[in-house]
């Protein structure tokens, strides 16, 4: 059924792509910049690829032939939602593209809104997106969005490599970029950098069944999200607009040979001496702007180059910095000791997700838990909700804390327990003869050795089991585990931990 659906789609997509372009008036193939260009979609006159010639091999955006990415996702398509009403652009009712100037229009009155788009090439691609309340009234935004695909995405190690990107974004309102980085390290990389307006967040889309988790979905930058998640990113506004008003967003997209080039053309506003400190600490923060905060728990004192930050309790607290309409928003980490953190998990994990209802051996798993009601949750036929896969570092963890001296005094016995016994849970329920490993103890006998992802993470646990036991079974399990990771393909997958467990 999947693959079909995948079929079906892709005939969908090649439909849109064939046709034509809309009244001839967008048929300029794309916009030149630097050392690349931007592809045009003729049909629409989204961006589909940007190519440069150092390394044409290289899509930093997704390409428009994979059957999950369509003309919805197309870069700078997009959705807004208003006191008026919701609604997507996709095709525009006028556009041109001339002199490498692209300029579209799109009609949106059914949500009080309409839409200029203007693109122009040179050394960067500058790009405007200008949304006017024609309304003839006071009309509040409440989401608008604009896609994103870069092309973040793991179709395999070697493809991955050559041919996509990571992409590193910061929405941070005045204060917002992305970075496209190629995953072989090489340059150049694709920067974006927001020169007028805001990003406030961001988002992805197309994380669903018909995708595997080597798909990250499409990137969405949001102007705003107060909408769908009004408090995510530190606080989402609400823009007002009265009638004719405008809100303008401004892009500076362009080609970067480090780091170190792209960073020096963003303008940083604020240098932060470290964004994650122990408690006890402080992290200072040069700068010229004025600092708010809305944490009791987060104390601000001004210092000869801007600001001083210390916090009373561990935890994530949102930086607000602005001057005039300039308004930006990060966020610094505050934290306790390593050794309180796993062992305050570890009592968790004990507390809560060890599953000792069960019969047998299966009363040594650890499972999933809703935090809100604490009942534990185990879905045998959802591979990442069973009573192995996501869930085997948990035992990882508690072997390699006990170890470390990290545990309470108190937690010390039945951690030490709830090892050995989740050790008999996994050589029944969960590895076969050979040390293949299924996904959860319910799984098929059809699925062992189907999860390599797994294996690093139990030979792991059995080599931790063995500093604690002195137990030779426990070295004869983690060798003949990797030793079968080997045979069933390991050396074609990027396995986490692999490279760890073997040294």
């Amino acid at each position: 059924m999947q693959e079909q659906n995948v079929h079906d789609q892709a005939e969908q997509n090649q439909a849109v792509r064939e046709q034509g372009p809309l009244d001839n008036h967008l048929v300029a193939s794309s916009l030149t910049f630097g050392n690349g260009k931007a592809e045009l979609d003729p049909q629409t006159g989204s961006i589909v690829g940007f190519f440069n010639a150092d390394s044409p091999k290289r899509e930093y955006l997704i390409d428009a032939d994979i059957p999950w990415h369509s003309p919805d996702f197309y870069w700078g398509t997009g959705m807004v939602v208003t006191s008026q009403g919701s609604g997507s652009w996709i095709t525009p009712s006028v556009g041109e593209v001339r002199n490498n100037v692209q300029k579209l229009h799109f009609d949106m009155a059914h949500v009080g809104l309409e839409l200029d788009v203007t693109r122009s090439g040179g050394t960067h691609m500058q790009e405007r997106y200008v949304w006017r309340n024609v309304s003839g009234s006071a009309l509040t935004i409440s989401q608008l969005s604009l896609e994103a695909p870069f092309n973040n995405y793991y179709p395999s190690a070697q493809k991955a490599l050559d041919e996509c990107v990571n992409a590193h974004v910061f929405a941070g309102g005045s204060w917002a970029w992305c970075y496209a980085e190629p995953m072989d390290g090489s340059m150049p990389s694709l920067g974006l950098i927001v020169r007028k307006g805001a990003l406030y967040s961001y988002s992805l889309q197309t994380q669903n069944e018909s995708v595997f988790s080597n798909v990250r979905g499409h990137i969405v930058l949001n102007v705003t999200d107060n909408a769908i998640s009004p408090d995510s990113f530190g606080g989402q506004p609400r823009l007002e607009l009265l009638p004719g008003e405008s809100y303008e967003l401004e892009n500076e997209v362009g080609w970067y040979d480090s780091r170190d080039e792209f960073e020096l053309d963003v303008h940083t506003p604020a240098h932060f001496s470290t964004l994650s400190s122990p408690l006890g600490k402080s992290i200072d923060v040069d700068t010229s702007l004025s600092i708010t905060v809305d944490n009791s728990h987060l104390f601000v004192v001004h210092n000869e180059h801007g600001y001083s930050l210390t916090a009373d309790e561990p935890g994530t607290y949102y930086i607000h910095l602005t001057d005039g309409d300039y308004s930006a928003c990060t966020e610094v980490l505050f934290y306790s000791p390593l050794s309180q953190t796993i062992a305050k998990r570890a009592h968790y994990i004990l507390d809560h997700q060890v599953a000792s209802y069960r019969p047998g051996s299966l009363a040594a798993a650890i499972v999933s838990v809703d935090t809100r009601t604490k009942l534990q949750v185990i879905d045998p036929f959802w591979n990442d909700w069973t009573d192995g896969s996501e869930r085997i570092c948990m035992p990882v963890l508690l072997q390699k804390a006990l170890n470390h001296g990290f545990l309470e005094d108190g937690d010390k016995l039945r951690a030490q327990q709830e090892c050995d016994d989740w050790r008999t849970f996994a050589e029944k329920n969960l590895l076969d003869l050979t040390g293949a490993s299924r996904r959860g103890s319910s799984q098929p006998a059809s699925s062992f050795g189907k999860r390599l992802y797994d294996m690093p993470w139990i030979a792991q646990f059995y080599c931790e089991h063995f500093r604690a036991s002195g137990d030779a079974h426990d070295l004869h399990m983690a060798s003949m585990i990797l030793n079968r990771i080997t045979e069933l393909g390991g050396q074609h997958f990027l396995s986490i931990e692999i490279a760890e467990t073997c040294e």
